[in-house]
């Protein structure tokens, strides 16, 4: 079996010098979180799994390095997912023990903790540590409860909020390998080329990982692994759905019906599912930042709740891999 400090070493390559992967910078949340940790409060990453919150973190860390000379060893990142560390009986105590005992016992301590949402009463455990002032704190996680849970309560105005989403098409470009032209006249030149990435990127939509990807079939394939994780992990077993057949075709209906106008009575006739289960089901595909429902805008709210709503998925990639498709889908996917 791991040792806890086995397991530390190994989440940590920069302890020992060793060279780790900081991807592709994305600087419109590179920069927001460097002034964040600046002000001494808790950074909290949420997005969708598979968004580039871990990627994001790995590229501070990089830069705590190379370009703030922090020590190396003061750095602790800790995946939460990690199966040796869920089998713990109080985690991130045992994590910490070792880490103090055996690696780095000075102050001014980046704690990163990863999935923190995985642990049992980590909302506790992070105001404790928020409170004893000896730690840069830096925590994510892939559903909206991390902000709705108790942390929100326990630190009122201590945390700064960073929502990480899937590639923007500017960073699309970025990540195919082109430049984005800066000037009118250059932009114009290569309009055809960017016109050309715009269809792939409606198609294929933005997780970094599956933009990298060269081979169309693995994109597709690496898609509907992530929609599988993200429905099992973050609504199934987050939520504890009893029901997962009824859930599967509601969100199969949803993701092939992006855009088009739909009320919970309407859902209830066609699919056969009563009325708030449908609620409920939607709102742990919004926690998990999978889809997201937009009211019909009005100044009243008696006009709001009495129209139908719109609903769309965080990706069109996603959306996709696991949805009927038609001709005519272009201008869903453009909206």
């Amino acid at each position: 079996m791991t040792s806890i400090l086995d397991l530390l070493v190994a989440l940590n390559p920069w302890w020992s010098g060793k060279p780790f992967e900081a991807g592709i910078r994305r600087e419109r949340y590179f920069t927001k979180i460097g002034k964040y940790l600046e002000t001494g409060e808790i950074v909290v990453l949420t997005g969708v799994r598979r968004s580039g919150k871990t990627t994001l973190i790995f590229q501070v860390i990089d830069d705590l390095i190379r370009n703030r000379r922090v020590d190396p060893r003061s750095i602790l990142f800790v995946n939460c997912d990690e199966p040796e560390i869920a089998r713990l009986d109080d985690p991130l105590e045992a994590i910490l023990e070792t880490y103090r005992r055996d690696v780095y016992a000075g102050d001014a301590v980046y704690l990163i903790l990863d999935e923190i949402q995985t642990i049992e009463g980590w909302e506790r455990r992070v105001k404790s540590l928020y409170d004893r002032k000896q730690f840069t704190l830096i925590i994510s996680g892939s559903t909206s409860y991390l902000l709705d849970s108790n942390l929100s309560t326990l630190i009122a105005g201590r945390y700064l909020p960073v929502h990480v989403y899937p590639l923007d098409f500017a960073e699309y470009v970025v990540f195919s390998g082109e430049d984005l032209p800066a000037d009118p006249v250059t932009l114009t030149a290569a309009r055809y080329r960017l016109l050309h990435l715009l269809g792939e990127y409606l198609r294929e939509g933005g997780f970094p990982q599956v933009v990298l990807q060269g081979d169309k079939t693995i994109r597709r394939d690496q898609l509907a692994a992530y929609y599988d994780s993200i429905v099992y992990r973050d609504i199934v077993r987050a939520s504890e759905v009893r029901n997962q057949r009824a859930l599967g075709d509601l969100l199969a209906y949803c993701m092939t019906n992006i855009t088009s106008l739909y009320s919970y009575r309407s859902l209830q006739e066609m699919l056969g599912i009563d009325f708030a289960t449908i609620k409920e089901y939607l709102y742990y595909a919004e926690k998990a930042k999978i889809l997201f429902e937009v009211q019909y805008f009005s100044y009243s709210l008696k006009v709001q709740s009495r129209n139908n709503k719109k609903i769309y998925c965080i990706d069109n990639g996603l959306r996709n891999a696991v949805s009927f498709r038609f001709p005519e889908d272009e201008g869903r996917l453009a909206e």
